[in-house]
């Protein structure tokens, strides 16, 4: 699996895990579960999405129509 995004928090990792999911896309959330040692990790952002090597193109083109807006819930 190839990491290719950082959200900013959980919400945003699902949002975007669903998308890529509705896109047949397979993609992994990394990380998550290690926001609940807060306190006791770096304060860096610990999550990550991850896609088949072979999706990363296409996964990249859908976060980039995310970042500018242009997905929608519809």
């Amino acid at each position: 699996m190839l990491e290719i995004y950082t959200p900013e928090n959980t919400i945003e990792a699902y949002l975007l895990h669903g998308a890529l999911q509705a896109e047949g896309i397979a993609c992994e959330i990394h990380g998550e579960h290690l926001q609940g040692g807060a306190g006791l990790l770096p304060v860096n952002n610990n999550v990550t999405l991850r896609v088949r090597e072979e999706d990363a193109e296409a996964a990249r083109a859908l976060i980039a129509r995310y970042e500018r807006g242009e997905l929608s819930a519809e």
